[in-house]
């Protein structure tokens, strides 16, 4: 999976809650991706911060 990503540009990996993502983000890491980036609090932090449009459950 990882060769159909570029692991010298920025990864952003966010899953609902922010936790999975952050487990993923580190598996990223150790196969040599050094831009990667867990979107804290997941998508529903998201919502709730910046975006109110996006719905929530």
């Amino acid at each position: 999976m990882t060769d159909e990503f570029n692991p010298q540009k920025n990864t952003y990996v966010l899953c609902h809650h922010g936790m999975r993502s952050m487990q993923v983000a580190k598996w990223l890491q150790s196969q040599g991706f050094r831009k990667v980036y867990n979107v804290a609090g997941g998508i529903h932090a998201y919502a709730v911060k910046a975006d109110s449009s996006i719905p929530t459950y």
